[in-house]
């Protein structure tokens, strides 16, 4: 019984492990990538240390994601019009990615258009699960919105 828990536990683990690999992308430029073949925005999540099982959307999915990200529902259910990729700014990847993006604090959090060209969205510091929903929604098509309130203008991305 109990090698039987073990090597359910094991499975557990390597289909978590599996899932991330689809979900949440670690590499900027695979994420980029991936985003424009898709023709969606892509959204970045820099943040010191390694994304953290149980706190957050991950629950919901099996998978693990930035603590930043709340675990709403209405959140979950936004992330799937993104791409997905978070940094851990604790690397010395995530801390040249720090640079190019010019964030900052951490966490920071930048969508990226569509097009892969602008970045339509920025924001260091902690968000609100309302504060979420809002970034989410305006900007799942893609699209820069000029009327979004305390948004600076959309801008080249060069990352």
């Amino acid at each position: 019984m109990m090698s039987g828990l073990v090597s359910w536990a094991g499975w557990v683990v390597a289909v978590a492990a599996g899932m991330w690999t689809q979900g949440w992308h670690e590499n900027y430029s695979q994420a980029w990538y991936r985003a424009h073949q898709e023709g969606k925005p892509l959204l970045v999540v820099l943040e010191p240390g390694p994304a953290r099982l149980g706190d957050t959307v991950a629950v919901a999915y099996g998978f693990q994601e930035p603590s930043a990200v709340p675990a709403g529902a209405a959140v979950a259910a936004l992330l799937q019009k993104y791409v997905l990729c978070h940094i851990d700014t604790t690397t010395a990847y995530g801390q040249r990615m720090l640079r190019e993006f010019k964030a900052d604090s951490v966490p920071f959090v930048s969508i990226i258009d569509s097009t892969g060209k602008l970045q339509i969205f920025r924001r260091a510091g902690a968000m609100s699960e309302q504060q979420w929903e809002i970034a989410l929604a305006t900007y799942q098509d893609g699209r820069a919105h000029p009327a979004a309130a305390a948004q600076p203008t959309a801008r080249l991305c060069r990352t």
